[in-house]
Order: structure tokens, then C-alpha cells, then sequence
């Protein structure tokens, strides 16, 4: 067995505009170096990126970690030539990143995290510039680079063995954590101001995502508006419009005349989620498809009754503590949300069972596995040295 002792991690993602991957990679670094106390921790981070969210200053306690602040911009050509200079003098024997891009010129191990191939699946989210043209290849190259791709569901490890011909033995599916900071909150206090900053009604129906197609809030609005409006409590529609596509929501909610009964507040601060959550009589997530589908687990964190599509990897996420349905049927979903408004008993009975759900998505067992995943990688190393 070949030992990995000194790990570099590309923290680099650790800012706001990354905010699913950076929270994922903060979190992850974080348990990783409170558990993996006999290895090295070299954590590159850029120190001119706007970082409002996490610490990472506090790493630099923990007597296994060292902080290297990098100027070297995420997906410019050049940090390919700049990264195997670096890696070679730091004397790393892995490279980790938590997302796509690998150093592709460094003679070392690496491991990289697949999040989703919403690009590949959905080509119409490209973006048009450089950085595309940049984008696709060194993601192909990568994944066949590394020595172990990490996903974040089934569903994402079938893609990436669908559009990268990447063999099943070289994946490893590693499922993402609630924050523990999302829990049931009940300071009247707080409610009451969270309630008064985003303008919420007594009652409410929420969802939660960025206006995009694939989050598919139109049909959720279709299927809102068949509901009798004297039962039916607000719909509050969280997430910030993408210029790139037209508002289709708003022309949807424009069409059914049910604009009095709809709350758009934009997007909610990270630290008001937890509230918001726990306000709402129910959340629902329409999804098309995800790579994971972190909202509906948040939502049962909180103690709030899930509605999720039966798409990618939402079911797989979920399991049987959400209500389903098809994310393509309004009708389907207008019963399922008529239901669960009617029965309080279901209600209790999706949140317990969502709370329970929750309890295995934790960022400790995360960096266990990410640690069983390195084991892997030194077990493999070592059979090709013998090998030879």
C-alpha cells in the first residue's frame, strides 16, 4: 500500500459564487481534517474571492492543516501549468478537488467530485464564452484522469458513466450532508421578524430554487392554480430570476390570474432558511432533475412535510419521507398538494419520517467515506508499484 500523507485540497471553490459546490467543499474539509488527524491537510484557497458564508480562517487552528492562499483564478488555462509547480514543491502525493477541473500536468494522485452534468443534460445552460470552450474538455479530461471520481448520488454516477464512458469501479457515490444548522426553529421572536422581512403570510406553500427550467416552477404553478383558492393557503415562491431564460413563471402566474395568491420574495438569505422552513405548511420540490437535491432535505430537517418529483436523483434522496409525484403531471401534483393540506395526520406522519431521513446525512459520515475513498486510491497505487 502506497500511504497518502499530505493532501492538497482546492478550496478555492469556498466563495459565494459557488454557493451548492463551496458549501459542499467547506463542509467536507472541515470534517475531513477534524477526523483525519495522521495526515497533512494543504488547503489552497483565493483570497480575493468574496467569501461572506464560511471561516476559513478558523483551519489554521487545527495543527494538521496549513493555509496557502493562491491568486491563481478557477478555470483559467494557465493554473495548469501553475498547479504541478506547486504540488511538486509542496510534495503532495494527492490532490483533491471538489469539483471537475484537475491539475491534468501533475504527476500525482487525484480525486474529483461530480456534482451534477446539468450542462450535458441541459445544453442550452452552457455559457457562451471561453470558459465553455475551456470547460468541456478539461471536464472529459479529468474525469479520465482521476483516479477516483467522486458523485454525489446514483443518478449522477450514471451520467457520468453515460457521457463519459467512465467504468462503474472507478466511481464511488458519496451522498451530501444537511448543514446543522438547518433544524426546527421556534424563537417566536425570529419568526416573527423572518416572517415580517419577507413579507410571509399566516400560511404558505414554498419552494425554494434559482429560475431556471429545470427546476420546473411552472408546472408547480399550474397545478397551484387548480386548487380551491378559499383552502388553499400562499404560494411563496423563493430564488432569483436567471436573465439567460425568459420568466416563464411569471407568465404562467400572469395567465391564471392567481397573482394575489402568489409571494415571490426573491432570494432568502442563507441564515433565514431554517425559519422560512419552519413558517411553511408544506414545501414542494418540482424538479426535473437534479444531481442530488439538497432543498427537500433541508426542508425535513426543519420538521416541514416534503412534496418531491419522482425525477434523477430527488427519489433517491428522499426515499418514502416525501409525498411523490411526476414532475411532468400538474393534475398529479394538484391532488398530491390537495391531500396533504387536508391531512394533518399525513403531515405529522411526512414530518417525522423526514426528520428521520435527515439523520443519515451528516458531514461526519461524508468525510468517512471520503476517507474510505482515499484508502481505495492507496490500495491501488500500491498493487501497481508491486506490479511493476
Amino acid at each position: 500500500m502506497t500511504a497518502i500523507r499530505t493532501v492538497a485540497f482546492d478550496a478555492r471553490y469556498v466563495n459565494d459564487r459557488y454557493h451548492g459546490i463551496g458549501r459542499h467543499a467547506y463542509n467536507l474539509l472541515d470534517a475531513l481534517t477534524r477526523l483525519d488527524l495522521d495526515r497533512r491537510y494543504l488547503v489552497y484557497y483565493h483570497p480575493g474571492y468574496r467569501n461572506t458564508r464560511f471561516n476559513i480562517e478558523k483551519l489554521r487552528e487545527r495543527t494538521n492543516v496549513e493555509l496557502r492562499p493562491i491568486r491563481l483564478p478557477l478555470y483559467l488555462p494557465s493554473e495548469q501549468l501553475v498547479w504541478p509547480i506547486l504540488l511538486a514543491r509542496a510534495r503532495a502525493d494527492l490532490f483533491h478537488s471538489p469539483y471537475v477541473v484537475l491539475p491534468l500536468l501533475a504527476r500525482i494522485s487525484s480525486i474529483m467530485t461530480v456534482h451534477d452534468l446539468i450542462f450535458e443534460r441541459c445544453p442550452e445552460y452552457r455559457p457562451r464564452s471561453y470558459l465553455q470552450r475551456f470547460y468541456s474538455p478539461v471536464t472529459r479530461l479529468g474525469i479520465q484522469r482521476a483516479d477516483l471520481v467522486l458523485t454525489v448520488s446514483e443518478s449522477t454516477s450514471c451520467d457520468v458513466q453515460a457521457y463519459y464512458g467512465i467504468n462503474r469501479a472507478s466511481i464511488h457515490v458519496i451522498g451530501n450532508a444537511v448543514d446543522s444548522t438547518f433544524q426546527r426553529a421556534s424563537d417566536p421572536k425570529r419568526l416573527a421578524a423572518v416572517r415580517e422581512r419577507y413579507g410571509l403570510p399566516e400560511r404558505f406553500i414554498l419552494t425554494v430554487g434559482a429560475g431556471r427550467p429545470h427546476k420546473n416552477i411552472e408546472t408547480l404553478v399550474e397545478a397551484f392554480a387548480r386548487l380551491d383558492p378559499s383552502r388553499a393557503p400562499t404560494l411563496v415562491i423563493s430564488g432569483e430570476h436567471d436573465p439567460r431564460f425568459p420568466d416563464g413563471v411569471s407568465a404562467h402566474i400572469q395567465a391564471h390570474g392567481i397573482a394575489s395568491r402568489v409571494v415571490r420574495p426573491g432570494r432568502i438569505q442563507e441564515a433565514d432558511l431554517p425559519a422560512v422552513y419552519s413558517l411553511a405548511d408544506v414545501f414542494i420540490f418540482p424538479s426535473l432533475v437534479e444531481g442530488f437535491g439538497l432543498p427537500p432535505l433541508e426542508a425535513m430537517a426543519c420538521g416541514t412535510p416534503v412534496l418531491a418529483s419522482t425525477a434523477s436523483a430527488v427519489s433517491e434522496v428522499v426515499g418514502d419521507a416525501a409525498l411523490a409525484f411526476n414532475a411532468r403531471e400538474p393534475e398529479q401534483l394538484a391532488t398530491a398538494l390537495s391531500r396533504i393540506l387536508a391531512d394533518a395526520t399525513l403531515r405529522t406522519a411526512l414530518s417525522r419520517r423526514g426528520l428521520e431521513r435527515t439523520r443519515a446525512f451528516t458531514w461526519e459520515r461524508v468525510a468517512r467515506e471520503t476517507l474510505q475513498a482515499y484508502a481505495s486510491i492507496e490500495a491501488t497505487a500500491g498493487e501497481a508499484l508491486y506490479a511493476h
